[in-house]
């Protein structure tokens, strides 16, 4: 057996001067390297779902799912293995790891048990692996002796095989019915597959077995209706499950389910079906334990509340607040950025949930399906951006009446003046003004690629230019200059192209040298010059729509908003400073640091409508 070749055993170019790294660096290295493992399992998503299938199958016949594998795979295979009884309440049996060392290799490495391949089939005869059975053998290298042996036995008695593997055309391919390859590449500390490759077969075993779990009725939508309840956390998520299907209270799902000794799925049919606990127990056993055939396909309702719910959400961060009817903030929630524009409509939803289970999480209680919820999100100009944001509240039921609009709008709704404009300058930009007739227009906001006048990003890419071309002239960089490439860690201007292009430097990482400029607006005169051009283009964006809404300058209601207003005074200052010279600032000027509670108060008038 020759491991020179081995993909697993092979030394990674990205980490050969791993030893010279600071802390970040390092952790940021291995971070980037993780990230392969989940475009390297999408790639076999079809060989995984045939596996689901293939399992279930051998599960509902009759047959168990037994793990295979040394080392690392072995604990992998084990611990998920062993999460099976708690999670989907299987017993000992029908989920089961078989480890070179046994047990004790658990807590122990036993390396030189894998070099035996006859070891395997006494562990498999002594189980009684047999033609019902599944065995999934785990290997990073695909030709561990021990792994190898329990497939060839596997064989010998008919048992259904599949190989996990991170090497492409690996040892176990000719003795395996079906072969799982990720291929991660090599890991950061040549052989240490502990790392990419263990990650890669602990979510691969986490999808076969909740796949085949989740087929053979052991669920029912996304809730745990096999959970054991053997500790207090168990037993509170029976409750809380009882709960949300069946519409119970606390005190009336604990009763149920001490009278049925814990079974959640015996008290879901008792409650919903209206029957006692024997005939709901025949019911469940002649559905096969299948819940959604007892109860029908009517979809599972969420918990209802009467709340409100108002979600900012930008190119930077997704805020959202749970409120009760009168506006008044109950609890909060954060995630990244929310923008369908700049990061694609899957992270965007995907960081709308997560602040709103943040919220919920905050709050205690599980999470639920509101009265009311207004949505302002940065990218949100056309009719086909409301859609799709709507569809996904849907889907998510997030509330009985949801409302999209642009994040101007919720900024609009803090004032409370009939003449309004909203300046939005974070990460990107936007000017949005309301009339007195009710009349808005909005202008600004073209997106990175078109500048984004007058935000963040328009002054990084402005010191960003201005550093190159003094590089073109052939001019010495001033120590502002120089500061802004220490703070990209580049020691060259040259380098800038680069990092833009090749080494992550995407809208908001650019975004974020802003701050540091804006520190030397004060001190430098390029820095200031940046400075007050990019904040004259906002003035220019607000004289343009004044104008062609007629709109007395003196009579509005200036509010503002993003983390550049916010966190710059200097910048603040000189928009408004430009503002007063050419006669348009308005009575009030207010600075919104807050601009969810416009989106609540706009989750409020729906309440009257």
């Amino acid at each position: 057996m020759n491991l020179d070749k081995l993909m697993t055993e092979s030394r990674n170019p990205a980490s050969l001067e791993i030893h010279d790294l600071s802390a970040l660096d390092l952790a940021l290295l291995m971070i980037t390297e993780e990230a392969q493992v989940l475009p390297a399992i999408r790639f076999e998503v079809s060989k995984i779902a045939q596996a689901i299938e293939l399992i279930s199958d051998r599960l509902r016949s009759g047959g168990r799912l037994i793990f295979l594998g040394a080392g690392t795979s072995g604990r992998v295979g084990a611990l998920v293995a062993t999460d099976c009884q708690t999670v989907f309440g299987t017993s000992a049996e029908l989920v089961q790891a078989v480890i070179a060392g046994g047990p004790s290799a658990l807590s122990s490495d036993r390396p030189e048990i894998e070099d035996h391949p006859e070891q395997a089939e006494i562990d498999l005869k002594q189980i009684g692996l047999s033609a019902q059975d599944v065995l999934v053998a785990t290997s990073a290298s695909g030709c561990t002796p021990y792994v190898l042996g329990g497939l060839k036995y596997a064989r010998s008695v008919a048992a259904l095989s599949i190989s996990l593997t991170c090497t492409p055309n690996a040892s176990v391919t000719p003795l395996s019915d079906l072969v799982l390859e990720s291929i991660v590449g090599p890991e950061v500390l040549t052989g240490a597959t502990h790392l990419k490759a263990a990650t890669a077969h602990k979510i691969v075993l986490n999808l076969l077995t909740t796949g085949s779990m989740i087929r053979l009725g052991r669920t029912h939508g996304n809730l745990l209706v096999e959970t054991r309840p053997l500790n207090y956390k168990l037993r509170s998520r029976s409750n809380r499950i009882l709960r949300a299907i069946a519409g119970t209270t606390e005190q009336e799902a604990h009763s149920l389910l001490e009278t049925v000794s814990g079974d959640l799925k015996t008290a879901i049919v008792c409650s919903l079906q209206n029957v006692p606990q024997q005939e709901a127990r025949l019911l469940l056993l002649k559905h096969s334990g299948k819940i959604q055939s007892v109860l029908g396909r009517n979809p599972i309702p969420l918990n209802k509340f009467d709340y409100l719910i108002g979600i900012d959400g930008g190119g930077t961060k997704t805020h959202a607040l749970i409120c009760d009817l009168e506006g008044r903030t109950l609890a909060e929630g954060f995630a990244g950025p929310s923008n369908m524009q700049s990061v694609g409509i899957s992270k965007a939803t995907h960081a709308l949930e997560e602040a709103v289970r943040q919220a919920f999480g905050k709050l205690g209680q599980p999470q639920g399906k509101v009265r009311y919820a207004c949505l302002g999100l940065a990218g949100i100009t056309r009719a086909e951006d409301e859609k799709l944001i709507l569809e996904w509240a849907e889907r998510f039921q997030l509330a009985d009446r949801t409302r999209v609009c642009n994040d101007a709008d919720i900024l609009l709704a803090c004032g409370d003046r009939p003449n309004r404009i909203a300046v939005i300058a974070g990460t990107g930009s936007a000017v949005l003004a309301e009339d007195v007739r009710g009349n808005r227009i909005h202008v600004g906001g073209w997106g990175p690629i078109l500048g984004d006048e007058g935000s963040a990003y328009h002054i990084a890419i402005s010191a960003l230019r201005l550093i190159l071309e003094r590089q073109d002239q052939g001019r010495k960089l001033s120590f502002f200059q120089e500061s802004i490439l220490k703070e990209m860690g580049l020691t060259e201007p040259s380098q800038i192209i680069s990092a833009i292009h090749r080494q992550g430097w995407d809208k908001r990482k650019i975004s974020d040298l802003a701050g540091a400029i804006l520190r030397f607006a004060e001190s430098d005169p390029d820095a200031f010059l940046i400075a007050k051009r990019c904040s004259n283009c906002l003035v220019d964006q607000i004289v343009a729509i004044r104008a062609r809404m007629k709109m007395d300058g003196k009579q509005s209601q200036l509010l503002m908003t993003g983390g550049l207003l916010e966190k710059s005074d200097v910048y603040r200052g000189m928009l408004l400073d430009e503002l007063t010279g050419l006669g348009q600032l308005g009575d009030q000027a207010l600075l919104i640091s807050n601009a969810t509670k416009g989106a609540v108060r706009l989750a409020r008038e729906m309440l009257v409508v």
